[in-house]
This record gives C-alpha cells, sequence and structure tokens, in this order.
C-alpha cells in the first residue's frame, strides 16, 4: 500500500523576497580574489559576497550599538547613576539655556 503524501508549498515572507538590487565596480584583481575565496568556501560568487557582507554589516552596527566597559569602568558607570553628583551652577545654567531651545 502506497501512502499518498500532501505537498505542501512554502511560502517565503515578504521580509525573505530578494527584491532590492546592489550594483558595484571591482577591479579584475578583487573579482579574482572573491571568486577564488567563494570557491575555497564552496559557495557561489553572490552567494559569498552576500554572507560577507551580512557579517561586516551586522559587525559594524554591533559595534557601534554595544558600548563595552571595563569592569572598573562599570562600577563607575552604575555608581554615577545611582550617585548622581550634585548640581553645580555651571549645570543649572547648561539646563537653563536647553529648556529655552
Amino acid at each position: 500500500m502506497v501512502s499518498k503524501r500532501s505537498k505542501t508549498k512554502e511560502t517565503k515572507s515578504t521580509s525573505d523576497i530578494k527584491l532590492e538590487r546592489i550594483e558595484l565596480r571591482v577591479t579584475p584583481r578583487q573579482k579574482a580574489l572573491y571568486a577564488r575565496a567563494a570557491e575555497l568556501s564552496g559557495r557561489s560568487l553572490r552567494a559569498f559576497i552576500v554572507t560577507v557582507m551580512d557579517d561586516a554589516a551586522a559587525r559594524a552596527v554591533r559595534d557601534h550599538e554595544v558600548l563595552m566597559l571595563s569592569k572598573k569602568d562599570s562600577v563607575a558607570f552604575v555608581t554615577a547613576l545611582l550617585q548622581p553628583a550634585a548640581s553645580n551652577q555651571n549645570l543649572k545654567s547648561a539646563a537653563r539655556r536647553y529648556k529655552k531651545g
């Protein structure tokens, strides 16, 4: 007896559909280097470039969004938040100027 398998079609979400295009010019040396790296990694040139760009973009965003502090700096930061220094005249003047616009 042979069972019938239902074929379900997987649909891509709209965020997975590749509609955008990026074009760039590179030197022949660069293209050869990228093609060789893609070949060594077992990917197409297109897949290699997209993967490398994704990794570099994620790292650049993370580096700008995440603040890494040493233990000493972390303690100083938390202490400043929990026990702020008393307002001096310069701070009060700056606050007044800020509120005026």
